[in-house]
């Protein structure tokens, strides 16, 4: 059994041998899940950001001349920036095995 360690983990009071690799392998698992939603939030800012840029380009033209006339004329009226007021939705995401 060259380089298998077995560990004990109490479970429930019993106590439970682990080899190490599996904690190697879970281990590998939560760092790469951990980088999966640091990506996932960049993603979703990044997503935001260019909305929110969108928006900004689009509420200047509406309310610049000459664009203004025609954006009159179509009853084009300006979007709102998207931001989340609730405090309970902007704190961050909890995940527990």
């Amino acid at each position: 059994m060259s380089g298998l360690t077995l560990t004990p983990l109490l479970l429930g009071g019993t106590v439970v041998l682990i080899a190490s690799f599996v904690l190697v392998s879970y281990n590998r698992f939560i760092a790469a899940l951990q980088g999966e939603l640091a990506n996932t939030e960049d993603r979703i800012a990044a997503g935001r950001r260019f909305y929110n840029g969108n928006v900004r380009a689009f509420n200047t033209r509406v309310e610049s001349v000459p664009s203004n006339i025609v954006a009159g004329m179509f009853s084009f009226t300006q979007f709102e920036y998207f931001e989340i007021e609730d405090p309970q939705a902007r704190r961050p995401v909890r995940v527990q095995f």
